[in-house]
């Protein structure tokens, strides 16, 4: 199964018959689903499931419409219990970044964390990888997002990186992290919630 984000919307691909989803698609042996497909499909609906045996083979065929870039980010978790969460562009965000030639994923997490948020963290377990899609010089680009948690032993006052849009970087108790995930994006409460079961 593949879970593809737009915004706060979300597209399934599976071969489970059975994917709970407000808008359903059984693409044909021969038929494409396009971007454009897809998108027609958002505007009335939240979630569309994509149901098909070669689930494989109609995601792969829909990822070939994208220009596909890589990115990584990190949950970072301070000897409190307390997580580090930025706003930017006026939603609540977890610190992530795209992956520059030559960087493994994990490099790129930990490098991502210290320009935005102005820490050196140490890293822990991969907890989830997030695949979404937006809209970008007249096309779309898919960004799959690889993300970790991390540890910072001494968490001094985090310092945003205004020019990236970031408007606070700061340590969230239990409660204000439920409070930011109510203005945030899908992909990030799906990471809080793959973070939380495995706490």
């Amino acid at each position: 199964m593949y879970k593809v984000y737009f915004k706060n919307k979300v597209v399934v691909f599976t071969s489970d018959a059975a994917c709970r989803a407000e808008c359903r698609m059984t693409p044909q042996a021969d038929e494409r689903i396009t971007v454009a497909k897809v998108l027609q499909n958002l505007e009335n609906y939240n979630s569309l499931a994509i149901i098909s045996p070669r689930a494989d083979e109609v995601f792969a065929d829909f990822r070939r419409g994208f220009r596909c870039v890589d990115a990584a980010g990190g949950v970072v978790c301070d000897p409190h219990g307390r997580r580090l969460m930025i706003l930017r562009d006026g939603r609540w965000d977890l610190p992530k970044g795209h992956r520059e030639a030559g960087e493994s994923m994990e490099c790129c997490a930990l490098r991502e964390v210290a320009e935005e948020c102005g820490i050196e963290p140490r890293l822990g377990e991969h907890l989830a990888d997030t695949l979404h899609f937006y809209p970008w010089e007249n096309d779309y680009t898919l960004k799959r997002t690889a993300w970790y948690r991390m540890y910072c032993e001494e968490p001094g006052a985090p310092v945003p990186q205004t020019e990236e849009g970031i408007t606070q970087a700061v340590w969230l108790d239990g409660q204000g992290v439920e409070q930011a995930l109510e203005n945030t994006f899908s992909t990030i409460r799906r990471v809080m919630e793959c973070e939380a079961e495995r706490a």
